[in-house]
């Protein structure tokens, strides 16, 4: 019989020895024998070791878990060499630690992460899902895997995605449960909006005061007061009824209530109460008498406070929700605007504006100076002529004024909080005169047969400005848009993609597939193309084949972005470039686009150049890709 190792009291050297002992309870005491030991030397001791664990995977495992017990996440490069393992079993784990070693690793987690799930093993899959859902908390890109997970949902697989994607499901807080409210605490006349989906109402307090904004009945009603979100709704039938502690400033306060949920307008009842802390009608409150006074009212508060009117614009942080009052706004070019950003929310806010495209470069340059001793009193806000206007950090009731004229160029100038942490989840887009993107080609309908039409090699439909359509029986057939040669640069799609291999889609060629096809239904597939470095792009040029006679049409839109890193598939870290759509042309078997510039020498200069694709029908049938290319100033 075997002796049974000393681990009470053993020296630091044989402990570690004990570490890959064949009896998996032996690790389990030494594991807890380590912990009563000083974190600095058991540290020190594991960090000697780690070249001999990249040998010794299985020692490698557990001195990843020793860091992480000690929250020193320094050795990246191990976890790296345990993620390439031959050994599943070993993925598997690293792909379990990745929530822990993700802050450290930055980007590179979510590169790894992907490469974890396109293994196609379900239980790294598993924990691909665990580890996104614990970290979409803090980092929304995380949502990815589980709002793209395309996978059978009655699988192991489907039914933890089902679990994770209970994210979206609005929490038990403090609203339940409920307050019994007496029914005099009503609210009525309402003035409706022109869609008739929702409406305001102006109340007048004559002192500030906290009461109780209440709705019964409906799933989909969305909230706000003084142009602050409230609440948004998910459709849950858990939030048919709710409650919400708000503050009436004193004067006149506007509540709005819309009823949609998931971007779509929905029905149903505005069943809306305000009442005091016990349940009762409020004190101290004045409503009009008329709807001709409500409209004065209402004509007058808009003009005092709307977020953006002839002379001002004004942006509030939403208090403990992470955001601003406002996600999109719309203003003239070179207008000058006195700038207003307040801040009702007791953590500190600020406000920075930034070149179109560029929120995530700037964000990685906020993430870098959070390390430099005087970046507090930077306010957070790097040194950068991507940077258009900033604000300083607004304390809790703080209010900050800035006379501002917006740039001359039209275009989408992404808008962000630069606290350390905040930008990814806190920002919003201004758009400067013209809202759609240049160039938009948009054809007149015209009807179209289900089967190509017959061969006509070369055939130009559309040359327009910015836009070019060709349609041809063979690949080798077209005139305008030849096929290029093959490249040597990567694709990558943000669902699992069927059929064909992404690296078909830069090999030069041209066949009668699918090609790497979103599954039907996938209704936000985008596929993504890394030149390695920031270069000027003179055009982006698509093909695709009419597999079934339907799967030929394109139907996108492109977008560039500069950043050093991966920017993700958030298209508002990315510059539009240009829509395509080509579903009123009668086609051939196969069709090439290409985007070229209107007025400059280039698109633009950029390293990441995005296709974000939409469906070609209600069933939710996407293109057939063959080929991307991106050709070069």
């Amino acid at each position: 019989m075997a002796k049974p190792p000393v681990i009470g009291g053993a020296s630091l050297e044989n402990l570690f020895s004990l570490l890959t002992h064949p009896q998996v309870q032996v690790r389990e005491l030494v594991r807890l024998e380590l912990e009563k030991q000083p974190a600095d030397k058991v540290v020190a001791k594991a960090k000697s070791l780690v070249v001999s664990a990249k040998k010794d995977e299985e020692l490698g495992l557990e001195l990843l878990w020793l860091f992480e017990r000690a929250k020193d996440f320094s050795e990246t490069g191990l976890i790296r060499h345990l993620a390439k393992s031959k050994n599943v079993n070993v993925r598997r784990a690293a792909a379990r630690s990745l929530r822990w070693w993700a802050t450290a690793l930055g980007g590179e987690a979510r590169d790894m992460a992907k490469t974890f799930w396109d293994s196609e093993d379900d239980r790294t899959r598993i924990a691909i899902l665990s580890v996104a859902s614990h970290l979409q908390r803090t980092d929304p890109t995380w949502r990815d895997f589980i709002d793209n997970a395309d996978v059978d949902s009655g699988s192991p697989v489907g039914r933890v995605a089902k679990l994770a994607g209970m994210y979206k499901m609005p929490s038990l807080n403090r609203e339940f449960p409920l307050l019994n409210v007496a029914p005099e605490a009503n609210l009525a006349g309402w003035l409706q909006n022109a869609s008739r989906s929702g409406g305001s109402l102006i109340v007048k307090s004559d002192k500030a005061q906290n009461l109780v904004l209440g709705f019964r009945g409906n799933a989909f009603i969305n909230l706000d007061l003084n142009y602050i979100p409230l609440h948004r709704a998910t459709g849950s039938q858990h939030t048919r009824n709710g409650q919400i502690n708000i503050t009436l400033a004193k004067g006149p306060n506007k509540i709005t209530h819309f009823t949609n949920a998931g971007g779509k307008s929905r029905g149903g009842n505005a069943n809306l109460y305000l009442a005091n802390l016990v349940g009762a009608r409020p004190t101290g409150l004045t409503f009009a008498k008329s709807d001709d006074e409500h409209l004065a009212w209402m004509k007058a508060y808009d003009e005092a406070n709307a977020i953006v009117t002839e002379d001002k614009i004004r942006l509030k942080a939403v208090p403990a929700k992470m955001a601003f009052n406002a996600t999109e706004i719309q203003v003239k070019a070179g207008h000058k605007y006195e700038f207003i950003f307040e801040n009702p929310d007791h953590m500190l806010h600020n406000l920075v504006i930034t070149q179109p495209g560029q929120a995530f470069k700037v964000g990685e340059m906020v993430d870098a100076m959070t390390a430099q001793p005087d970046a507090m009193a930077k306010h957070f806000v790097p040194d950068t002529d991507l940077i258009l206007f900033s604000t300083p950090q607004i304390p809790y009731g703080g209010k900050f004024n800035k006379k501002f004229t917006t740039p001359e160029k039209p275009g989408r100038y992404p808008f962000l909080c630069t606290f350390p942490g905040h930008w990814r989840l806190m920002r919003g887009i201004m758009i400067v005169g013209e809202e759609s993107p240049k160039p938009v080609y948009k054809p007149t309908p015209r009807k179209t047969s289900a089967k190509p039409s017959s061969p006509l090699p070369g055939k130009v439909l559309v040359s327009s400005e910015g836009v070019t359509i060709e349609t041809a029986s063979t690949p080798d057939g077209f005139q305008k848009i030849p096929l290029p040669k093959g490249i040597k640069t990567q694709v990558t799609a943000n669902h699992c993609t069927r059929n064909q291999k992404l690296s078909i889609l830069t090999d030069g060629k041209l066949t009668k597939d699918f090609g790497p096809i979103f599954g039907n239904g996938i209704r936000n597939g985008s596929y993504k193309m890394d030149l390695g470095s920031i270069k000027p792009i003179q055009s982006v040029k698509t093909w695709t084949y009419n597999m079934a006679g339907k799967r030929g049409n394109q139907r996108l839109q492109i977008f560039g972005s500069s950043a050093n890193q991966d920017p993700g598939w958030d298209t508002t870290h990315f510059t539009p470039l240009g829509t395509i759509d080509t579903t009123s042309q009668a086609i051939n078997h196969f069709t090439s686009t290409s985007l070229t510039p209107t007025k400059c020498k280039t698109l633009g200069s950029y390293r990441w150049i995005l296709w974000k694709v939409h469906p070609l029908n209600d069933s939710g049938e996407n293109t057939a890709f063959q080929e991307f290319a991106v050709e070069l100033e």
